[in-house]
């Protein structure tokens, strides 16, 4: 899909640390919509099958917990990669890769804005 034609490209313009942007249905962990700068490494399909395996840990992990607040937002670090996973809703989770070193607050700001702007613009459950 060409940038012009590709509406996620019009929402992370000018986030410059930004790798990828993965939206991903749920529970089927397949690829909804992707945005990903030419050196991301991955293909959408393998973001979404890394990033849905994510999901799924994390809801073992609350569950286990006993947590009743099922809002999932999980954040992992490492070296290589900063990697910010959000649910939007029931059936949509959007995942963002960003290069490492990127400062938690400005991964924050971008998140909350990208998602606001997603959440409002996908089919309802």
């Amino acid at each position: 899909m060409s940038p012009a034609s590709n509406p996620l490209a019009r929402l992370v313009e000018g986030i410059g640390t930004l790798r990828a942007l993965v939206v991903t249905t749920l529970p089927d962990c397949l690829p909804f919509s992707s945005w990903l700068r030419r050196d991301a490494g991955l293909t959408p399909e393998e973001a979404a099958v890394f990033l849905g395996d994510l999901v799924r840990m994390n809801r073992q992990g609350l569950d286990a917990l006993g947590s009743e607040n099922r809002d999932l937002q999980l954040t992992v670090e490492s070296a290589g990669n900063l990697v910010v996973v959000r649910e939007l809703s029931p059936l949509f989770v959007c995942s963002f890769l960003f290069d490492p070193g990127t400062s938690l607050g400005l991964v924050r700001h971008h998140v909350s804005r990208v998602c606001a702007q997603l959440a409002a613009s996908l089919p309802a459950a």
